[in-house]
């Protein structure tokens, strides 16, 4: 074999396995850097954290955060094993809620209003939040609202846990959790802070099988202060 030959076959070799291991490096699941961007730095003098196990549902978790009522900018990423096992270290003192992803169903803890508060919000009121959401949230085709709390009248806010999706050229699906909180400004209902929490990909083939959504109280409300915490094994409910 000539050297010029062989160095075409070995350029071919090269251009075909780029070819199948770039999509498979972007994958159908964690949308990798869009993730990497939103979380936010622990702090290294902070000495609080979490730890757990999640015995149910048994699958490989995806993802695991936790995020803090009172300041809902920070956002921060769980290490995890394939037995279930998670931590948390370097969290700054506070309550936070947990949200944890697998490839076909979130759980979701986050506390939407205030320990001791109860909603108040009127079929109108919730049906004027899912219009805002429809209006302001035009990059995305399908937007699900699953949780739906906060207080009647003008000048109260209300805090929503949704998923948009959006699909493109590549013939995928783009899923996105958010945080949103709303504030009644009157005639209707404007968004007042969005907060994204985890990014999915999903090929289109697979539309019908939508990651499932459940709140559960096991990963809600877990006070922090200067230790980590271990809330033991934790048996989250089934995804509607």
């Amino acid at each position: 074999m000539s050297k010029w030959k062989a160095i075409w076959l070995v350029a071919l070799a090269v251009l075909v396995v780029a070819t199948v291991l770039v999509p498979v490096a972007m994958g159908f699941k964690d949308s990798g850097n869009a993730n990497e961007r939103i979380f936010t730095k622990t702090v290294p003098s902070a000495s609080g954290g979490i730890k757990g196990t999640i015995a149910s549902p048994n699958e490989p978790i995806q993802r695991i955060v936790a995020m803090c009522y009172d300041n809902t900018k920070a956002l921060y990423k769980g290490s995890f094993d394939s037995n279930g096992n998670f931590s948390f270290h370097n969290l700054p003192a506070g309550v936070y809620d947990l949200v944890v992803i697998y490839p076909t169903s979130c759980y979701e803890g986050l506390q939407l209003m205030r320990r001791g508060e109860r909603s108040t919000l009127t079929k109108t009121d919730m049906i004027k939040v899912n219009h805002t959401v429809e209006k302001a949230e035009k990059f995305w085709r399908v937007k699900t609202i699953f949780r739906l709390e906060g207080t009647t009248g003008t000048g109260n806010e209300c805090r929503a846990f949704v998923r948009m999706m959006k699909d493109n050229e590549r013939k995928r699906w783009k899923f996105v959790y958010k945080l949103m909180i709303f504030k009644d400004v009157g005639p209707g209902w404007q968004v007042k802070k969005t907060r994204e929490i985890y990014y999915h990909w999903v090929p289109q083939a697979q539309e019908a099988v939508y990651p499932k959504v459940s709140f559960s109280k096991d990963i809600n409300r877990i006070r922090v202060s200067d230790y980590v915490k271990d809330i033991g094994k934790i048996y989250l409910i089934k995804a509607n």
